[in-house]
């Protein structure tokens, strides 16, 4: 019996702890590792990173937007400035394909997990996401959106 889970993308073994450890599960993993690594040596995954300014909006009438020659798979955005007093918490946020309208993960600099209200949209080749904010926290919104007025964000981008 082989692992009783398995990873939504490449279907990789993800076993529970009844779950007997067996060799050919590790050999079928290994080999499909190896595969998307060969894949990538020969040029067929792509990859793209460049940076924005940040315009200081927020929300679904206002969403940030990437655009690539290739359809992103997996994309991670990152504010330039990390200084504890201009950007405290040091904001990033990571998009995962397939998701169509989700949430991102986002990542604060104390290595606190957070997910907010951020929105991502694909189209075929590129993303767009929102953060829509209560009125208490507006004040937030652009920042949580990764777009603060200004400020310097950069990305990567990864797919076929």
């Amino acid at each position: 019996m082989a692992a009783s889970n398995k990873t939504k993308n490449y279907e990789l073994n993800q076993w529970v702890g009844t779950d007997p450890v067996l060799m050919e599960d590790f050999n079928a993993d290994n080999a499909k590792i190896d595969a998307a690594l060969t894949a990538f040596a020969a040029g067929k995954l792509k990859f793209a990173s460049g940076s924005y300014v940040g315009t200081g909006t927020y929300g679904k009438n206002a969403p940030c937007t990437l655009s690539f020659d290739f359809k992103p798979r997996f994309i991670i955005v990152q504010r330039e400035e990390m200084d504890d007093l201009v950007n405290p918490t040091g904001i990033s946020a990571m998009f995962f394909r397939p998701m169509a309208e989700s949430h991102a993960l986002m990542y604060s600099k104390d290595d606190t997990k957070n997910v907010q209200d951020l929105f991502v949209n694909w189209t075929e080749n590129g993303v767009s996401w929102w953060h829509t904010v209560t009125v208490s926290y507006a004040p937030y919104g652009a920042n949580w959106q990764l777009n603060n007025d200004g400020i310097t964000y950069h990305y990567a981008a990864f797919g076929f």
